[in-house]
């Protein structure tokens, strides 16, 4: 079972959503632009999350990548303002470029020691970004960070 590319994409009535045990795959730009999507439940039989799935969820407040997503693709949390808290699973390896952009209000990053890259502006304006804890032999692009208002980072 798979959400299709696009399937809720500037759905405005979307508050809350439960993607249904038993899906694998949430399709490219599945939930972009739903700017009021506060609350999304991803079962543990999600492996492929597409990119820009939820891009500019500007309303999504937290999130937990199910266990068997070994890839954060580009773009899929960008310009999710208000993220504030995201849990990576041990056993994801690369987070793409653009991933995380412009979630201002993510304060706490744990990456799991499975995590060997993380792509160009991944973390970029993450403005609240205090705390970040990551494996030593992190495979770190020169922007993966990029411009942070932040000078703790």
């Amino acid at each position: 079972m798979m959400i299709p590319d696009e399937a809720y994409k500037n759905n405005l009535d979307l508050v809350e959503f439960e993607i249904p045990e038993g899906t694998r795959h949430i399709g490219k730009s599945a939930f972009a632009g739903c700017e009021n999507l506060r609350s999304i439940i991803i079962p543990n039989s999600v492996t492929v999350i597409g990119e820009a799935a939820f891009w500019g969820c500007r309303s999504l407040q937290s999130v937990v990548v199910p266990k068997k997503v070994r890839t954060i693709r580009n773009e899929v949390f960008y310009n999710c303002y208000q993220l504030k808290s995201i849990t990576l699973p041990q056993g994801l390896q690369s987070i793409g470029d653009c991933a995380f952009s412009k979630c201002f209000e993510l304060d706490n990053l744990v990456i799991p020691s499975s995590v060997k890259r993380i792509g160009e502006f991944a973390f970029d304006r993450c403005d609240h970004l205090k705390h970040i804890i990551m494996p030593s032999d992190i495979q770190i692009t020169v922007n993966a960070f990029g411009v942070n208002n932040n000078n703790n980072v």
